[in-house]
This record gives C-alpha cells, sequence and structure tokens, in this order.
C-alpha cells in the first residue's frame, strides 16, 4: 500500500522503476495464492477419493449389514416383554445375582474417634 501512495504522489518521469516492482509483487502475491489453490485442490481430491472409496465398500457391505440388523431385531423379546424383565428385577434386587455390593473406600469409613 505504501509503494502504491508513493506511486500516486511520484512525478510520470520517475514512475518506471516504482511500476515494475509493484507489478512483480502482485504477479508473486498471485503467484502464491494460485498456488494455496492448487494445493487445496489436491487435498480435497485425496479426500473426495477417500470418501468414494467408503461410500464403495458401504455399498459392497449394505446388504449384508442390513440381514444381520434384521437377524439382531428378530431376536430381541418384545417390548412388552423386556419392560416385565426390568419390573421385575427392580421388584425384586436379590435376583440380580450380576450386581455386586461394593465395598466401603475411605470416602465411606467412618471418622476416625479421637
Amino acid at each position: 500500500m505504501v509503494l502504491m501512495q508513493a506511486y500516486k504522489i511520484m512525478p510520470e518521469t520517475e514512475r518506471g522503476a516504482l511500476k515494475a516492482e509493484l507489478l512483480k509483487r502482485i504477479e508473486a502475491d498471485l503467484q502464491q495464492s494460485l498456488a494455496e489453490q492448487k494445493h487445496k485442490l489436491a487435498a480435497a481430491e485425496v479426500e473426495l477419493d477417500q470418501l468414494r472409496k467408503d461410500i464403495a465398500q458401504r455399498e459392497k457391505n449394505a446388504a449384508g449389514l442390513a440381514e444381520k440388523e434384521l437377524d439382531r431385531l428378530l431376536r430381541l423379546p418384545p417390548p412388552y416383554q423386556r419392560r416385565r424383565e426390568g419390573v421385575r428385577n427392580r421388584q425384586n434386587p436379590e435376583e440380580q445375582s450380576e450386581r455386586l455390593e461394593r465395598p466401603a473406600g475411605p470416602a465411606e469409613a467412618p471418622p476416625p474417634e479421637e
């Protein structure tokens, strides 16, 4: 910007060298911008290729995954039965043999008597 202001206030006879310098800097900025855009494009193409591979793999496995999900859903008990089992477990906690009592840790121990 400073060079542009200097160019505008210089006499016509002295502007030649400054104009060449301004042109050189503008071209360098444009080349740098173009290189950055090419780099971004290359990265986007790599990402696009990976997405295409992922989609192709998912399409290939879609039928098998759908069958597995259907089998899993068919093996589940009906919703009303699952609800009853949950209510039963809450009413009879002694039937839940999987639950273990947690031992008293230091935070649960009574304070020492003095």
